[in-house]
């Protein structure tokens, strides 16, 4: 599990259910219109990890204990790396529809590479 041993995992789950509870018990003293969303979110995040499996649960903690440790990283190349690999990209690839290498191009009606010099007779 890339380093994080069942002691770090048990830790992380402890701290994130005490700041929940924390989240819920400040949102139930103040009854303010975001405090109220604030209490919705946390219970309907509290149904659903009751409901979610085992599996489900563990998979969400390794992925937040992974993006805190890709934070803590201080070496600059990973982190260009990670925000590479974080990033979707906005728009899919153009591809071209003839292409083009080294006098070969790309026919989808002859099912493959053509040489630029052979004409349709």
């Amino acid at each position: 599990m890339n380093g994080v041993t069942n002691t770090a995992l048990k830790q992380f789950v402890f701290g994130l259910q005490t700041m929940v509870m924390c989240l819920h018990a400040h949102a139930n003293e103040q009854r303010s219109g975001r405090q109220c969303v604030q209490t919705a979110a946390i219970e309907f995040w509290r149904s659903k990890m009751k409901r979610a499996s085992n599996s489900y649960r563990l998979q969400m903690i390794k992925e937040v204990v992974i993006r805190r440790e890709r934070e803590a990283c201080t070496d600059p190349m990973a982190r260009y790396i990670h925000q590479l690999m974080d990033e979707l990209p906005t728009s899919k690839l153009e591809v071209e529809l003839n292409h083009r290498f080294a006098g070969n191009h790309f026919d989808e009606q002859a099912g493959g590479w053509v040489s630029d010099r052979w004409s349709m007779k």
